[in-house]
């Protein structure tokens, strides 16, 4: 009975033996990472963002001076409605094409005028001014981002000081309010190069 109970006390080391062997000489299991292909939409390009701006100045009587519209594809036109272009032969209408780095251009001067957060429009009639005049040129901007567009009708008759504070000497366009929203046009007819038709300094 005891030469049974040692070979079988025996019998299970070595199994254990062999268990821990197994164990030790067997090579760990490596799970491969799962890599997921690239989706349909990751291989596509960021599309452009589609801009469209369109921008009136009017004379002191509300007569319409000229009009000059951008569209997404970076094509101008521009309309003056008296017909008479500076050192040029065209009447009436011209067209061109901006590139792309000046239609990155124009969204930077855009965003950077915080254009959707200004008023709808700047006059003596909308008392958001500090002061206001009658009778003066204005400018109507249309701008449409994507899905987004407002419009803003601006009086250039807007100051931000008032009658007392605005001397004769000061430069009047230096107080046109707001002042973001008289450089952003400013801006426009720059990047359209509306000079080249109307001979005009802004």
């Amino acid at each position: 009975m005891k030469l049974f109970s040692f070979c079988f006390i025996w019998i299970l080391a070595g199994c254990g033996n062999a268990v821990s062997r197994n164990e030790i000489s067997s090579p760990p299991t490596v799970i491969a990472e799962q890599t997921q292909p690239p989706t349909a939409a990751q291989n596509q390009p960021r599309a452009d963002p589609q801009l469209t701006v369109r921008m009136e100045r009017f004379t002191w009587t509300r007569t319409l001076l000229y009009k000059v519209e951008i569209q997404p594809d970076g094509k101008a036109f521009f309309t003056k409605t008296d017909g008479k272009f500076v050192g040029t032969k065209i009447t009436g209408k011209a067209e061109s094409k901006l590139e792309k780095e000046k239609m990155r251009r124009l969204l930077a001067e855009i965003e950077a005028a915080d254009f959707s957060s200004l008023d709808d429009a700047y006059s003596y009639t909308h008392k958001n001014c500090a002061s206001a005049m009658t009778d003066t040129d204005s400018v109507k901007v249309y701008i449409k981002l994507n899905e987004r567009e407002k419009t803003i009708d601006h009086d250039l008759g807007c100051f931000d000081v008032s009658f007392a504070e605005l001397k004769e000497e000061t430069n009047r366009k230096d107080r046109i309010h707001p002042r973001k929203l008289y450089e952003l046009e400013n801006r426009i007819d720059e990047i359209t190069e509306t000079r080249r038709w109307t001979g005009e300094n802004r």
